[in-house]
């Protein structure tokens, strides 16, 4: 715990004129001694006790995935799809299991940006965004071993299960 809020206060003080961006770790890696996770098909999933719905909603209109994420389309795109390799353009609301919001790039006006499925962003994201095609909003929850597991980063507790509406706005192939 002290580490971690040592983190978010050097994080705090070293923040730019926009503020201090939580998210900011989704591109720039993952937290000190943290593996990038293979893609989708290649990830082994969660073990066999964490086989359930992790949201309050009981996965109502969710897709549970083999890895633990669970995904649900709100609008389906029409444009180009997103695949691995692809940089890809995402706005995102980021909120924790209890509601409470701790990023967002909507208010901002600049989407993330990030190469699919490159280990670049948390394991839940590259997996999330697979598939969606611009113009399509999903969102995703996102259980701990996809997301930030037993660390934790900033105001994301360790474990937390991370709820994120996406918007995939643009596809570079």
């Amino acid at each position: 715990m002290r580490r971690i809020g040592s983190l978010a206060r050097s994080l705090r003080r070293s923040a730019g004129p926009l503020g201090w961006r939580p998210v900011a770790p989704l591109v720039h890696g993952l937290p000190a001694g943290r593996q990038p996770c293979p893609v989708a098909p290649h990830l082994a999933g969660p073990p066999a006790t964490q086989q359930r719905w992790l949201s309050g909603d009981n996965g109502q209109g969710f897709q549970l995935q083999a890895s633990g994420l669970q995904l649900q389309d709100l609008v389906v795109g029409g444009g180009a799809t997103a695949a691995v390799g692809n940089m890809v353009h995402v706005h995102y609301t980021g909120r924790l299991a209890d509601g409470t919001e701790f990023d967002s790039s909507v208010p901002r006006g600049e989407p993330i940006q990030f190469l699919l499925g490159r280990g670049m962003v948390i394991p839940g994201w590259d997996e999330g965004i697979l598939g969606m095609q611009v113009g399509g909003k999903r969102q995703l929850i996102i259980p701990p071993h996809l997301g930030y597991g037993q660390q934790g980063i900033g105001p994301i507790p360790p474990n937390a299960e991370l709820h994120f509406e996406c918007e995939l706005v643009e596809v570079d192939a």
